[in-house]
């Protein structure tokens, strides 16, 4: 029943002829820490959460659950990503910081019409931008502190953005896929991930990405040792 309940939180895909985000979570009890968020009122302007609660199990799995009732509070109310940060670190700091938990996340508005994204992150792995024209990989800095550990989050200026276009892909994820390893024990790590999303050709995003290209990525790994999750966002 909690892995169902879990599970609800998860949004659906967001599928319109000019982007696909789409998602793929798997708990490693269960029940976990990582959750997304999607904000869809305006088609041309969506907005992304992912977050990554620390620890395992029940108790992540319940902060998680509150974090996710502040952020869809706040998102729905149009707050721009650092604002959403802003006030969920005032959240989480104010309510979880005595019992060590903090919370890491990237947030980002993507403005279609425009072509630009903008974006930014606290403690959490970098997001991926794959260029469609050169093929190349971008990372995506995540420059600002875990939300909950201190009362103010961001160091220097909240926000970056970079320039989106249609082919383009945005791979969001948590460090429960970049900590798994193979066989060898050699863990995948951003430089992994990289290679791997270098090598996916997305020339016809449907639902269901996210989940094909993660069980491409796991074909030859051991099974994970944390939660793990990944968003695709592709620009059509």
């Amino acid at each position: 029943m909690a892995t169902k309940i879990h599970a609800s939180l998860l949004p659906a895909p967001l599928a319109t002829d000019r982007i696909l985000i789409d998602l793929k979570h798997i708990p490693l009890l269960g029940v976990g820490g990582d959750y997304v968020y999607i904000h869809r009122a305006d088609p041309l302007r969506p907005a992304l959460a992912v977050f990554d609660v620390s620890g395992h199990g029940i108790a992540p799995a319940l902060v998680a659950n509150r974090v996710h009732s502040a952020v869809y509070a706040i998102m729905s109310q149009g707050a721009p990503p650092p604002e959403m940060i802003e006030r969920l670190n005032r959240f989480v700091y104010e309510s979880f910081s005595e019992l060590g938990i903090f919370v890491t996340l990237f947030g980002m508005e993507l403005n279609l019409e425009a072509g630009e994204a903008y974006y930014c992150g606290s403690g959490h792995p970098p997001a991926l931008l794959r260029k469609a024209d050169t093929g190349r990989v971008l990372p995506l800095r995540s420059a600002h502190l875990p939300i909950g550990v201190a009362a103010h989050a961001f160091m220097g200026e909240p926000m970056e953005h970079v320039e989106i276009a249609p082919g383009d892909t945005v791979w969001l994820y948590t460090d429960g896929l970049i900590e798994i390893r193979n066989r060898a024990e050699e863990m995948l790590g951003v430089n992994g991930l990289t290679e791997r999303v270098r090598s996916f050709d997305v020339a016809d995003p449907q639902p269901g990405l996210a989940a094909a290209c993660l069980e491409q990525i796991l074909a030859d790994q051991d099974e994970p040792e944390d939660d793990v999750t990944l968003l695709v966002a592709a620009i059509r």
